[in-house]
């Protein structure tokens, strides 16, 4: 019954994601141009531009050739960003273990239903 209530959580989470992270898990997927950034996640280039200046700066991402087109390098994830997202994910899982800790069974089954409703 856990991981399909911690799935569901982490469905209805990544809506909420702060921006930067989202980037992130996106880079995590594929490697993608700064304006291809942008329109997956509908901000202006121009400020998917300054979050991918401060990750690279932090070495969460990389700026890599795109043989695609010579103006727009790539953004990939470094093994830091990749780290730093399976700590997050490991922060997660337990904070829902500690916060589900003495519910029964049946309530988090309540809890399941509720959020796969909420889900579709």
């Amino acid at each position: 019954m856990f991981p399909k209530l911690l799935s569901l959580t982490r469905k209805i989470s990544n809506e909420v994601l702060e921006l930067e992270e989202l980037f992130l898990r996106i880079l995590q997927i594929q490697s993608v141009t700064v304006a291809q950034m942008a329109r997956i996640l509908g901000y202006s280039r121009q400020h998917i531009q300054r979050i991918a200046d401060r990750r690279v700066r932090n070495d969460f991402c990389a700026y890599r050739a795109n043989f695609h087109h010579n103006k727009s390098d790539l953004l990939i994830l470094t093994a830091k960003g990749q780290k730093f997202l399976e700590g997050k994910a490991e922060d997660f899982e337990n904070m829902i273990r500690h916060r589900t800790h003495g519910i029964s069974t049946e309530n988090l089954g309540l809890a399941i239903n509720v959020l796969e409703l909420l889900t579709r």
